[in-house]
């Protein structure tokens, strides 16, 4: 099967004690799993889902962006995973799962990175802190909302590494009213956090703290 390279991701979504989303982005569809590894064992694999998302000037059909939910995992847990489709990887990368009961909770919040000309920086530290999750506040585009180019080259080229095995929360800014945040952002998160509008406000618990 032809499934051509990741061209954006993968990234990791909506963290839990005992669950997380991996996403990425793909230029046609394909037959594809992600798998986990505990210890250098297999822990489980599940089936990937796409939606299309709508046009953009890269790619008048648009891009598919995938989406899997691995869940049934343990709290506090350090895990490995792999994209893979009919035997072959296409991605890997590692994750922790959030505590259930944390004595502490570190996280690491942002807003308006737009052009993130810090980014450097910014992924230093993130390595160096080794946050929990990252929350970012808003306005990763410069333009509109329209621009899908602008959340690939401002963010996720920006600190592929990182967003691979840190995950995040999002939420939307003016700059991000438009459809490629609801593809990228809103609607995956909608499938795990508790939102009455399909992502863009949500709530959940980490330990003590209610987050809204």
């Amino acid at each position: 099967m032809d499934t051509k390279p990741i061209v954006n991701g993968p990234y990791l979504l909506a963290p839990t004690a005992e669950a997380i989303t991996v996403a990425w982005e793909m230029e046609r569809p394909a037959e594809l799993q992600v798998i986990w590894y505990q210890a250098g064992r297999e822990a489980g694999r599940v089936n990937a889902q796409y939606a299309r998302e709508p046009a953009c000037p890269a790619r008048e059909e648009g891009y598919c962006l995938y989406t899997a939910v691995l869940t049934g995992l343990d709290s506090g847990t350090a895990y490995e995973y792999e994209i893979a489709a009919a035997g072959s990887r296409l991605a890997a990368s590692s994750f922790r799962t959030l505590s259930e009961a944390p004595e502490k909770i570190r996280l690491v919040t942002l807003s308006d990175s737009h052009l993130f000309y810090t980014e450097k920086a910014f992924g230093a530290m993130v390595e160096k802190s080794k946050p929990d999750f990252i929350l970012h506040g808003g306005d990763i585009s410069f333009g509109t909302g329209y621009q899908h180019e602008q959340y690939v080259n401002n963010w996720f080229q920006k600190l592929p590494a990182v967003l691979s095995h840190t995950p995040a929360y999002y939420i939307p800014g003016n700059h991000d009213d438009g459809p490629f945040y609801e593809e990228l952002f809103a609607k995956p998160l909608a499938e795990t956090v508790n939102s009455p509008d399909g992502g863009h406000t949500y709530s959940f618990d980490y330990g003590c703290t209610h987050f809204v």
